[in-house]
């Protein structure tokens, strides 16, 4: 349902995936599956979060400047 979910959009798609029999004995498997986004959604996301960073390290820098005792 999960993997159904993701690619319905066609924003994800499955790259690969894997089974692991973890409980033997039992009809139970566990799957890891590798979904890769498309690039363009990527790079949305991406430059929010460079944005994000850069108004972060500006307030550091702000901060830094503002504790510095001043030389006499």
């Amino acid at each position: 349902q999960d993997c159904k979910s993701l690619i319905s959009n066609e924003a994800w798609h499955l790259e690969n995936a894997h089974a692991f029999n973890f409980f033997p004995g039992t009809d139970s498997i566990e799957v890891l599956a590798i979904f890769r986004r498309d690039s363009g959604i990527a790079q949305k996301k991406t430059k929010t979060k460079t944005k994000t960073k850069a108004k972060a390290k500006a307030k550091t820098k702000a901060k830094k400047k503002k504790a510095k005792p001043s030389k006499v």
